[in-house]
């Protein structure tokens, strides 16, 4: 009797299984991750560079830390930021 029962559970288990799969839609991302490549990375790069003169671009104060400085530029839209670049420089002397 144990065994039917045990074997009705896995059924039902493996059954059910097709249920709970995410809705959420970053979930697909995982299963659409291998048409990510050189070509669609580098077309996604070059959309998003052609849509920042839309934006409003503002930079940082320089800072120094060592041997290295940085600075932030912010880009907004609406006064609300969508993107932020750090800018790194190195001063080492070869």
């Amino acid at each position: 009797m144990r065994g039917i029962n045990f074997i009705c559970s896995v059924v039902f288990i493996l059954a059910g299984c097709d249920r709970y799969k995410s809705k959420h839609p970053q979930a697909a991302l995982t299963q659409d991750s291998a048409s990510l490549n050189q070509t669609s990375i580098q077309a996604y790069a070059d959309s998003i560079n052609q849509t920042l003169v839309n934006f409003e671009k503002q930079n940082s104060l320089i800072y120094s830390a060592g041997d290295y400085s940085f600075y932030v530029t912010k880009y907004s839209y609406n006064n609300n930021p969508v993107l932020y670049i750090e800018n790194i420089s190195s001063h080492e002397s070869a």
